[in-house]
């Protein structure tokens, strides 16, 4: 989902550089994402019905 975004990129990194979502196994810490106002992994959290979800 997250790739599926217009921005190619998830969020930033302490030095200002682009990060995308790469592996997908929940441990990079690369795809963190606001669901709900919350500030959250997305490859370890589940989809659920009127998630409002926001890149970084």
């Amino acid at each position: 989902a997250a790739l599926a975004q217009a921005k190619s990129y998830s969020r930033l990194s302490v030095g200002g550089e682009k990060r995308t979502p790469f592996c997908g196994m929940g441990v990079c810490q690369e795809c963190r994402v606001n669901i709900n106002g919350l500030r959250v992994l997305a490859c370890q959290t589940l989809c659920q019905q009127d998630m409002k979800v926001e890149t970084q």
